[in-house]
C-alpha cells in the first residue's frame, strides 16, 4: 500500500511517475475488485429500499450483525462513515469490507496518512500550513468554504506557474473569477479567466472592477503597512476574461484564446500584458472543474504546449459519454472497468461521508428524510400513483417542518407532485408498519457511503494514470481539510519538457 509522502513540490500527498506506475495500477485494480464485488450496494437507490426489500441483499450475517448488536445506535453509524473504527465483534466479511473501504481509499487529511495499525502520523509539510491568508481585498463575494479553497489553491498554482517559469496562467472554468483575481492581484500572475458561460463571464467582470477600485483606493500610508503584514497587491495586474467551453472538439492553443481577448478589449496596462506565442510557457489550473470539464482539462493539457496542470474536479454525477468518448476510464489499462460507471456509481462519487461525523446531528437528521422519502415511494407505488418502472418523481428540498412526521411530509410532497393527498389514518398505518426498519435503511445508507471515497480515489488515479501514460510526473495533494472541501484532491502534472 503506497503511503503520501513528500512530492516533488514539497508537500505532503502521493506522488506518481514511470516507476511507480505498476504500484498504482494495482491500487487501481484493488478498487476496481471491490466496486466490482460490491456493485449491488453501488447500484442500490435508497428510494427504492422498500419498494425493491434492499435489506434482504445484504448478507445474512450482516443482517443479523446490526440487528442484534448494534442496539439502533445511530451515532455509531456516523462515526463509522467517517472513518471511525469498527467495533471487535461482528462476522468476519463485514470487517473485511469496511477495512477494504478505509485502507483502499486515498487519505484526504493534509499533512497526515494511516499506518496500518490505523494511527495517524505526520508524513510531510501540509499545503495549509504553508498558505498565507487572502488579501482582504479580493474576498468580497466568497464565503468561507470558497476562502479557504481558493487561498490554498492559489498559493499552490502560484508555486507551480514559477517553478514552471509561466509567462500566462490559464484559468478554466473560472466562474466568477475568484482564483483568477487572487492569482493576478496578490501573486503578480497574467491570468487568463476561461469560462463556458457568458453570465459567469460579465460577473467576473464585475467583480474584477470592483477589486480594482478597492486596490486603488489604497493610500501610500495603508500600501506600507500592507507590505509590512503581507505580500502587496498588484496595483496594475494583466486579468482577461474569455467566454470559450473548452471540450474534445474544442481545444484552443492559448496564443488564440489572448490574441481573441487582445482584440475585444484593452488591458489595464499594456505594460502588464503577456507577450503569448506559439512557444509561450504556460500552466492550466482550475478549481472545481465540473464534470466532463475536468477531463477536457487533462486532453487540453496533454495536446498542446502547457507545462503544468493544477485541477480540482468536482461533479462526477455530470460526467457522460460525449463525441463518442468516455469520460471514465481514462487510463488504458483501466479500460475493463467501463460498465462500472453508472448513473448511481458517479453520484455516489460525490458523497462526502468524511463530514457525517462533524454534522452529527445532521447526519441523524438524514437518516430520518431518507426513510420518509423511501417510505413515500413505495406508498405512491402501493396505491398505484406510479409504477416500478417510472422514473423516480423529484421531490426537491422540503423546509424542516416538513419532517415534523410522516403524514405533514406526505402532504406537502404529493402536493408538489400533483396528486391528491391520502388519508392521515391511511399515511399513520404506513409509517406504524414500516417504522421498525428506519434503523435498517440507516445501516444500508452508511454501507454504502463507505464506497464513495473508493470510487472517488478510483476516479482520481484513473485521471493521474492516465497522465502519467502521456509521460507525466503527477502528484496528488490534499488542498485543505475535507470536512470544510470534500472535492479537496488536486491534481498537479508537469511534463519534463
Amino acid at each position: 500500500m503506497s503511503l503520501p509522502t513528500t512530492t516533488e513540490h514539497g508537500l505532503c500527498g502521493y506522488q506518481l511517475g514511470s516507476s511507480t506506475r505498476e504500484i498504482w495500477r494495482a491500487r487501481a485494480a484493488a478498487l476496481s475488485e471491490l466496486l466490482a464485488e460490491f456493485r449491488w450496494l453501488v447500484d442500490m437507490h435508497i428510494v427504492d429500499f422498500f419498494v425493491q426489500n434492499a435489506w434482504a441483499a445484504l448478507p445474512g450475517e450482516w443482517q443479523s450483525e446490526f440487528d442484534t448488536q448494534w442496539d439502533k445506535a445511530l451515532p455509531e453509524l456516523v462515526d463509522l462513515a467517517s472513518g471511525g473504527q469498527w467495533r471487535s465483534s461482528g462476522p468476519a466479511s463485514l470487517h473485511q469490507f469496511i477495512n477494504a473501504c478505509h485502507t483502499l481509499a486515498l487519505d484526504r487529511s493534509p499533512g497526515l496518512h494511516s499506518t496500518p495499525q490505523g494511527n495517524r502520523v505526520k508524513a510531510a509539510p501540509c499545503l495549509n500550513s504553508q498558505v498565507p491568508p487572502l488579501d482582504s481585498r479580493i474576498l468580497p463575494g466568497m464565503n468561507p468554504k470558497k476562502v479557504e479553497e481558493v487561498a490554498s489553491l492559489a498559493f499552490l498554482v502560484s508555486k507551480v506557474a514559477r517553478k514552471s517559469k509561466a509567462h500566462l496562467i490559464a484559468d478554466v472554468g473560472a466562474g466568477q473569477g475568484y482564483l483568477s483575481r487572487a492569482l493576478a492581484y496578490q501573486y503578480h500572475h497574467a491570468v487568463l479567466a476561461i469560462d463556458g458561460d457568458s453570465g459567469q463571464t460579465r460577473g467576473a467582470q464585475q467583480w474584477q472592477k470592483s477589486t480594482a477600485k478597492r486596490v486603488h483606493s489604497v493610500t501610500a500610508q495603508d500600501t506600507l503597512l500592507l507590505a509590512a503584514a503581507a505580500p502587496g497587491l498588484a496595483h496594475e495586474a494583466y486579468l482577461r476574461h474569455v467566454t470559450c467551453r473548452i471540450d474534445s472538439t474544442n481545444l484552443p492553443t492559448v496564443d488564440q484564446l489572448v490574441a481573441n481577448v487582445q482584440t475585444r478589449t484593452a488591458p489595464l496596462n499594456n505594460s502588464c500584458a503577456p507577450e503569448v506565442s506559439p512557444q509561450s510557457r504556460w500552466v492550466v489550473c482550475g478549481l472545481h472543474a465540473c464534470g466532463n470539464l475536468s477531463v477536457a482539462m487533462l486532453q487540453w493539457f496533454v495536446e498542446t504546449n502547457a507545462q503544468a496542470l493544477i485541477i480540482v474536479g468536482c461533479c462526477y454525477n455530470l460526467m457522460k459519454e460525449e463525441h463518442g468518448s468516455e469520460p471514465f476510464p481514462l487510463c488504458h489499462s483501466l479500460a475493463t472497468n467501463q460498465d462500472l460507471a453508472t448513473p448511481h456509481f458517479l453520484k455516489l462519487a460525490c458523497q462526502a461521508p468524511m463530514r457525517w461525523s462533524d454534522q452529527i446531528s445532521q447526519s441523524i437528521r438524514n437518516f430520518d428524510r431518507n426513510f420518509y422519502r423511501a417510505l413515500l415511494h413505495y406508498v405512491m407505488i402501493d396505491q398505484g400513483l406510479v409504477t416500478t418502472s417510472d422514473p423516480f418523481p423529484v421531490v426537491g428540498r422540503m423546509r424542516s417542518n416538513a419532517f415534523q412526521d410522516f403524514p405533514t411530509y406526505c402532504r406537502r410532497a404529493l402536493s408538489r407532485l400533483g396528486h391528491e393527498c391520502i388519508s392521515e389514518t391511511t399515511l399513520t398505518q404506513y409509517y406504524d408498519t414500516h417504522a421498525p426498519s428506519a434503523y435498517r435503511l440507516a445501516v444500508v445508507w452508511t454501507l454504502r457511503a463507505l464506497l464513495a471515497p473508493c470510487i472517488e480515489s478510483l476516479i482520481l488515479l484513473d485521471r493521474c494514470l492516465y497522465l502519467v501514460d502521456k509521460g507525466c510526473a503527477v502528484s496528488l495533494i490534499p488542498l485543505c481539510d475535507a470536512v470544510v472541501s470534500p472535492r479537496n484532491m488536486v491534481i498537479v502534472a508537469t511534463k519534463s519538457t
